[in-house]
């Protein structure tokens, strides 16, 4: 993937919008979340898993087939989960595998990646 690609730079912009936000406010939390993976894991389409969390919200516009707010509404929820301790597993904590940068290394850390298991 090229980073000036629109793929790239979404993810570079994430990044850095990310860092400008701990360098104005140092303390602001970060997490991470991969929405389609959660879904896959849960072995639940998003409407029912909407369900097992309350989430309220109009089906008009998050939809199963409208994968950006869908995910945006999973990533949103994956961090509720975690801050509110109902996420234990943070992912982010766990040793690095394959030559993987460690959790301490990272530009960011600490973030995290709260997980439902």
């Amino acid at each position: 993937m090229l980073i000036n690609s629109i793929f790239g730079g979404v993810l570079i912009q994430g990044f850095l919008f990310a860092a400008e936000l701990r360098e104005r406010f140092p303390g602001v939390p970060v997490t991470e979340a991969h929405p389609k993976l959660l879904l896959h894991a849960r072995r639940k389409a998003f409407g029912g898993l909407a369900q097992e969390f309350n989430l309220a919200m109009d089906s008009e516009i998050v939809q199963e087939e409208n994968d950006g707010r869908r995910d945006a509404v999973l990533a949103a929820l994956a961090a509720r989960e975690g801050y509110l301790g109902n996420w234990k597993n943070d992912l982010g904590n766990q040793a690095p595998l394959f030559g993987e940068q460690a959790a301490s290394e990272r530009a960011l850390c600490p973030v995290h990646y709260w997980w439902f298991e």
